[in-house]
């Protein structure tokens, strides 16, 4: 009996982990598991991603970076940042508000030709 239990207490302990633990003003608890937010510099040929990763809970907004690490790819110029590899998804700019969604995120450089 005393291993189901110290196994229920680890499952417990690296879900709360993984999720943010709040209480309400009723002084119930509240968990809200977070996802991540990352930038991909969608085969550029020098520079880096801007160095962030954020988590957060979905509704949080968060400020959008610009090219800070200086990627480069021949003939072409960084204009933003996009969902989708091929530009086809949602479109951000430097200075733009995501607002997390339920899911991780990760925003593709959106390359123009120069």
């Amino acid at each position: 009996m005393e291993v189901k239990k110290v196994f229920f207490m680890t499952l417990v302990s690296l879900f709360l982990f993984s999720c943010e633990l709040s209480l309400e003003h009723s002084g119930s608890v509240l968990l809200q598991h977070h996802y991540s937010l990352t930038y991909n510099g969608n085969s550029q040929d020098g520079g880096t991603v801007p160095a962030f990763m954020q988590s957060a809970a979905p509704g949080t907004e968060i400020l959008v970076m610009g090219n800070s690490g200086n990627l480069t790819k021949d003939q072409f110029d960084v204009t933003g940042w996009n969902t989708e590899p091929d530009g086809t998804g949602f479109t951000l700019r430097q200075g733009d508000v995501l607002i997390m969604p339920a899911a991780d995120v990760v925003l593709y450089a959106l390359w123009e030709h120069a």
